[in-house]
């Protein structure tokens, strides 16, 4: 089966580059898009990316005399290389020129994570929903947040994820093992979707020996040889990789947000911080003993380990939402999801406000200098929990609160609008 390139799927994939790109040169989060503008310069000799990096005149647009760098493997400080070596070749000495460039693999990947959606829907679910699938994350706020205004490498990631799983559906294994290798050699986390695609009852001996051979060399390679070629040294990438294993920080959609406020024992962070292993261990043994499907049990993973994290990235919820879309669960878990990791996105970026730091001191200031901050903690751990929750009712495959609550409001203003103004088949009728 094939997903017929029609003049409706052309509209929505113009419309969503559209929307992106048109968000793209002149918004950057303030602290991790402000960390691909310096590295794709200090990279041009090819240094050690695990340090701090320099602020670079006329391309930085926040104050910090220095930042921290990556803290995953150094896939994506070459790409950033390449694409300043790309914005050099121009001539156009214009930093949104720069800011654009830096965005369109997250762009890019991001419009064609949404094709790969539709394919594997496809062959999973039928036409119709691989239709809707498609026309969903062109259009999805979410998705154009992370990649467009926020310039974060998780859509690349996740489409590289999709793309494996594409290829093992096409019983295709040592592409399915080289683009989740990739995957790996950019963020470290799709490693977590590795045990899932072994447990395919179609696969062999061979064939998970040959996947997990590819998935695992390319990013264990592809960090060691730099590090040992170019003379990086191991030091500060080990304690660069530490901060993403067991991080002391609470926070964001994470419902351990409230622990951030206690003065707690070193042994309370320690356990916190990697009670996610233990987690994904159960989620794995009951995602095969429940036999589940592919796309299932990878939703199942990245929400179990979503939710066990001390600290929850709001751009980490795009992974779990991929593959609810992918699911045979009811819409409405991913509409709550998709509303209360958005809504947790919003105020944890104070109203988005920081998005705009590229063209506006003010926007980066207010950040520190408005009210919000204040208020923003409360909010922020409501949302997280209510993310829990839904998460939660996902996982078991229960009926979202949040969607449901939305159907009661929506079928009582139509009841009274309906008492008030009469029914809408009456009003057409009339019309007619």
């Amino acid at each position: 089966m094939t997903l017929q390139i029609s003049g409706s799927v052309i509209k929505y994939l113009l419309v969503g580059l559209v929307i992106r790109e048109a968000l793209s040169f002149w918004t950057g989060h303030s602290y991790d898009f402000e960390i691909w503008v310096r590295l794709g310069v200090y990279m041009q000799r090819l240094g050690n990316p695990y340090t701090t990096l320099p602020y670079v005149q006329g391309l930085s647009f926040t104050p910090y005399s220095v930042t921290g760098s990556i803290s995953y493997p150094p896939f994506s400080a070459f790409i950033f290389a390449g694409v300043y070596r790309i914005y050099l070749s121009t001539g156009i000495p214009s930093r949104f020129l720069y800011y654009f460039l830096l965005k369109q693999p997250m762009v890019l990947s991001d419009l064609a994570t949404g094709l790969v959606l539709a394919r594997i829907a496809l062959h999973s679910l039928g036409d119709q929903p691989a239709r809707r699938v498609f026309k969903i994350w062109m259009l999805f706020p979410y998705a154009i947040v992370v990649s467009s205004l926020w310039g974060a490498l998780d859509p690349l990631a996740l489409f590289l994820i999709l793309v494996s799983v594409y290829y093992l559906q096409q019983g295709r294994i040592a592409l399915s093992g080289v683009t989740l290798g990739l995957a790996i050699y950019l963020k470290t986390l799709p490693v977590i979707a590795l045990p899932v695609l072994l447990m395919q009852p179609s696969s062999s001996h061979r064939e998970r020996l040959q996947l997990s051979s590819l998935s695992l060399l390319i990013p264990l390679l592809g960090t060691l040889v730099p590090a040992v070629g170019l003379g990086w040294g191991f030091n500060g990438m080990f304690k660069n990789f530490s901060y993403q294993v067991i991080t002391p920080a609470y926070g964001a959609l994470s419902a351990f947000g409230p622990l951030g406020l206690l003065s707690l024992p070193t042994w309370v962070k320690s356990v916190t911080g990697i009670i996610w292993l233990p987690a994904l261990v159960v989620a794995y043994f009951y995602i095969g003993k429940r036999g589940f499907d592919m796309t299932e049990g990878l939703m199942s993973a990245f929400l179990v380990f979503s939710v066990s994290r001390p600290f929850l990235p709001e751009q980490w919820a795009i992974y779990p939402l991929a593959f609810l879309l992918l699911s045979r669960r009811d819409m409405g878990n991913f509409i709550g999801l998709a509303i209360t990791g958005f809504s947790g996105l919003v105020a944890n970026n104070t109203l988005l406000v920081n998005f705009f730091s590229p063209v506006s001191a003010v926007a980066f200031k207010w950040e520190f200098l408005s009210p919000f901050p204040y208020y923003r903690a409360i909010i922020i751990f409501a949302f997280a929990g209510f993310f829990l929750l839904e998460s939660t009712l996902a996982l078991a495959g229960r009926p979202s609160l949040i969607f449901r609550a939305l159907s009661s409001v929506s079928f009582k203003t139509r009841e009274f609008l309906s008492s008030k103004y009469g029914s809408i088949d009456e009003h057409q009728s009339m019309i007619r």
